[in-house]
């Protein structure tokens, strides 16, 4: 696969361990075919004694356009943020945007990104 160029990945290559893909829209779990929906991810489970956003193995979302909470594991999530879904952890002048996580030695994570630079809202977010 060729590496993208640093216009077409905002700034990284997929040989990056931290290369991207920025997020628009599908829906997170099944039945849904909402197009352009945007979550707000309000809790996160971690799934081993590691506190790091790689550890976290599922998300808990609130629907932005009708309120509904539910909850994706990790892989879900990851796909449908990765295909184009829009996620974001905060609202207003708080809000961030999710992004996808793409390391060359482990299975891709979210993370969030704001002003040009990687940030760990994730993290300060409720566990369940």
């Amino acid at each position: 696969m060729r590496a993208k160029t640093r216009e077409q990945s905002g700034g990284t290559s997929e040989s990056d361990p931290l290369y991207l893909e920025h997020s628009r829209s599908a829906p997170p779990s099944g039945g849904e075919t909402e197009e352009a929906m945007a979550i707000e991810i309000i809790g996160i489970r971690f799934g081993s004694t590691s506190r790091t956003e790689a550890a976290i193995a599922s998300y808990r979302w609130r629907n932005l356009s009708d309120g509904q909470v539910k909850t994706s594991d990790k892989p879900a999530l990851v796909k449908w943020v990765d295909d184009g879904g829009m996620a974001y952890v905060g609202s207003g002048n708080n809000q961030v945007s999710v992004r996808v996580v793409k390391p060359a030695d482990q299975q891709p994570y979210l993370r969030t990104y704001a002003d040009g630079r990687w940030t760990n809202n994730l993290l300060s977010l409720p566990t369940f």
